[in-house]
């Protein structure tokens, strides 16, 4: 089951919960190991020897979950925890420098009863109460309060948040009963360049030595009238203004300009090495010029509040009780797949990347 892009629901009837910047997978229990089941429908269990104890605590069942790596500053990283999907058979000194983790959110079989017919909010009571809590691997909490758990996803750092309808039955494929929301930040930046082939600008914030710092390219929401705009206002130059200069295939066929154009962009956050993940042009900012703009501002390390404990960011968590996972009614509902080769493709609907995140 995916979400549908789009914004926060209001009102009663929805949990959410922190959305993770990994690898989403089907995780199929049984006679004591594990099938990592990625949205492709391929097993990826030998490339994340360090997760096969969940088999252990969950002998039979299958769970919905997200494998992420963090980086130095204990946020999740896509790219780090693609250096370990990558390679189906992990060197042991890959497992030791590059640690996963596992966020389960979501329960669809436990023993002989299928459950992705219950709605949202009683699978996750049974998830709840199977205590899942190992070196690698936790249950994140969900919550009722939207606005409060967005807010929180862009203070610690995460990519956004999933609303869930709490009624919502487990189906193949999207759907509107699960609704991702990007956590956003926005920020001034300055023109450096741009590139007319793939209608992109290059942008950059000042530093002490007097030349831009490196913030990647801004190509959506940037229209062909308004890079038209720039490049008749802005005079090429033979000279790239920012230091170090960009990426290779970020600086091809690039036309330089002296830095003095302000414009705002969103983006989810910065990478480790200071650059915008998906970066979103917003408008021009005549009103402010390169001097205006704060060297500090797109700091990696300038909002740092540590390690992120995703059970400590509670904005006002749903005080559900939780039930014995033996009350749950044992008769068949939506059954899943029967043939366990069949459940990533039934249920996790490829959509582009095989391993995609959600």
């Amino acid at each position: 089951m995916l979400p549908t892009p789009g914004t926060l629901p209001e009102g009663p009837g929805w949990g959410f919960e922190f959305k993770w910047d990994g690898m989403r997978t089907l995780i199929a229990t049984a006679d004591g190991r594990a099938r990592m089941i990625a949205r492709g429908g391929g097993d990826y269990a030998s490339a994340f020897p360090d997760l096969a104890d969940i088999a252990d605590q969950l002998p039979e069942g299958v769970i919905d979950a997200e494998i992420i790596a963090l980086d130095a500053s204990a946020r999740p990283s896509f790219s780090r925890v693609a250096k370990r999907f990558s390679n189906r058979h992990p060197p042991p000194d890959l497992v030791r420098s590059v640690p996963v983790n596992l966020m389960i959110f979501d329960l669809l079989r436990l023993g002989d009863a299928e459950v992705v017919g219950q709605p949202y909010w009683r699978r996750r009571e049974v998830l709840d109460a199977l205590e899942l809590v190992g070196e690698r691997w936790l249950v994140p909490p969900w919550h009722d309060d939207g606005a409060g758990t967005l807010a929180a996803a862009l203070d610690a750092g995460l990519e956004g948040v999933v609303a869930k309808r709490l009624d919502s039955r487990y189906v193949a494929g999207r759907s509107r009963d699960w609704v991702k929301v990007k956590a956003v930040d926005t920020g001034d930046v300055v023109v450096g360049g741009w590139r007319t082939a793939i209608r992109s600008l290059l942008v950059g914030t000042p530093n002490a030595a007097g030349t831009l710092t490196y913030r990647g390219r801004v190509g959506s929401g940037l229209t062909d009238a308004e890079l038209g705009r720039f490049r008749a206002e802005l005079a090429p130059s033979d000279a790239c203004p920012f230091d170090p200069p960009p990426p290779g295939d970020h600086a091809r066929d690039a036309i330089w300009t002296a830095p003095v154009a302000v414009v705002e962009v969103a983006f989810s956050h910065l990478t480790r090495s200071g650059l915008m993940r998906h970066p979103r042009y917003v408008r021009a900012r005549p009103d402010k010029t390169a001097a205006d703009i704060d060297p500090a501002a797109m700091d990696p390390g300038a909002s740092d509040s540590g390690p992120i404990d995703p059970r400590a960011i509670d904005p006002g968590a749903s005080d559900s009780s939780t039930i014995a996972p033996a009350a749950i009614d044992r008769s068949s509902t939506d059954a899943i797949a029967s043939d366990p080769d069949a459940i990533g493709s039934g249920l996790i609907e490829p959509d582009g990347d095989e391993t995609g995140e959600s």
